[in-house]
């Protein structure tokens, strides 16, 4: 099994991801975003696939869909759950 990777470079290893909340902080504000984005890390709600990366929890069914969407591997894995706060 592929287990997916944290990203350690966010904007080179999940460029779209990227591009997709810079655009969002710009249209609806960068506190509000950055706020629902570490509300949904809590909850569970936020998660995002790219290239075999991984931020959030997402579930085992929305991996699949990552999956056949080419974004990750069809037998891909979480990694383990940081014991920190910060996602």
């Amino acid at each position: 099994m592929a287990e997916l990777k944290r990203p350690t470079k966010p904007k080179e290893q999940m460029p779209g991801f990227a591009a997709f909340m810079d655009e969002l902080r710009a249209q609806l504000g960068h506190e509000w975003v950055v706020r629902i984005q570490k509300e949904g890390l809590q909850n569970g709600s936020f998660w995002a696939i790219e290239n075999g990366y991984v931020i959030g929890r997402p579930s085992s069914s929305a991996i699949r869909d990552a999956a056949a969407a080419g974004a990750c591997e069809p037998d891909s894995t979480l990694p383990a759950p940081r014991t920190s706060a910060r996602e």
